[in-house]
């Protein structure tokens, strides 16, 4: 059984967030920004802008960056595209602060964990 179906236990090493990360069911950019705006509650045009900066709203863009790379497999260039970034380094920079949050902090943590469990709930709404 996946230690992450049973509530209260987290991991902490990086394997364990790939592991968690490839079982979220996003299959396009499109329904992974979608699910990313409801969770983090933003909007889009303020996911994908560099005008706003509330915690949510940095969170959100750096987990979006992390899963398009990792999940669907794209480029950081093409991730950049996505994202309106200016340059790839920007995603670069996103998914070595994904990393760096998930060994260090535990509310962090949390909250992709929950992320986890709402995007797979959110699925199956979709179907």
């Amino acid at each position: 059984m996946n230690a992450y179906l049973i509530p209260g236990i987290i991991r902490t090493d990086y394997k364990d967030l790939m592991d968690l990360m490839y079982s979220v069911p996003f299959k396009d950019p499109d329904s992974l920004i979608e699910f990313t705006t409801e969770f983090w509650q933003v909007n889009k045009g303020d996911l994908l802008s560099n005008k706003k900066n509330s915690e949510n709203l940095i969170l959100g863009r750096h987990l979006c960056a992390f899963l398009l790379y990792h999940k669907l497999g794209l480029n950081f260039e093409q991730v950049a595209i996505i994202m309106n970034k200016k340059s790839h380094a920007t995603i670069i920079n996103s998914e070595k602060t994904i990393k760096n949050l998930w060994d260090t902090d535990k509310r962090f943590k949390k909250s992709i964990v929950d992320f986890y469990y709402k995007a797979m709930m959110w699925q199956n709404t979709q179907n």
